[in-house]
């Protein structure tokens, strides 16, 4: 018995040296991180713009006379290759591809916007569009808004203001 008991006794003593003898080890690394920070993308000058129509008559409307341009102008572009633009809002009807005019008690009816380029092509509101940058260090891009009749000659236009949005959309290449 005295026999079982010293091996008993040896082997916890074994077992609890292995437990208390076991080394931790510990290494450290340096890690050595760099970046380089490119300069911003396309700095767009003036983030919102206002198109005044002033006061106009129904006759104007109908001879496509009711058009005021809008100009984006875009600085520090260096890094850009081309962008993409395109337009959204709960004003577009992408149906017949104008911007509605907001309903309500003091605004005209009968009328909408279309969106224009360069050329005076009209544009596709639900489509895109690119521009080429060529890593320029500026651009601007041009928009002629136009007032025409909602749905044509035969529908009634009817006094007030015109008072709507549209959100152009850039993405950088």
């Amino acid at each position: 018995m005295r026999y079982c008991s010293g091996i008993i006794m040896g082997s916890l003593i074994l077992i609890s040296a292995r437990a208390f003898s076991a080394d931790t080890l510990s290494q450290s690394v340096d890690i050595n991180m760099s970046v380089n920070i490119a300069p911003p993308v396309c700095n767009l000058k003036d983030s919102t713009q206002t198109i005044d129509f002033g006061e106009i008559q129904v006759f104007d409307i109908t001879m496509g006379n009711v058009k005021k341009d809008a100009t984006f102008s875009f600085t520090g572009c260096t890094n850009v290759n081309n962008v993409t633009i395109s337009f959204s809002g709960s004003n577009v009807d992408s149906d017949k591809n104008f911007i509605k005019n907001k309903t309500g008690t003091d605004n005209a009816t009968g009328i909408a916007i279309k969106l224009y380029d360069d050329s005076q092509k009209e544009i596709q509101l639900q489509g895109l569009q690119t521009k080429e940058i060529n890593k320029e260090s500026a651009f601007t891009y041009h928009v002629t808004a136009a007032v025409v009749k909602e749905n044509g000659i035969s529908t009634p236009v009817t006094a007030g203001k015109i008072d709507t949005s549209v959100d152009l959309n850039i993405t950088y290449n």
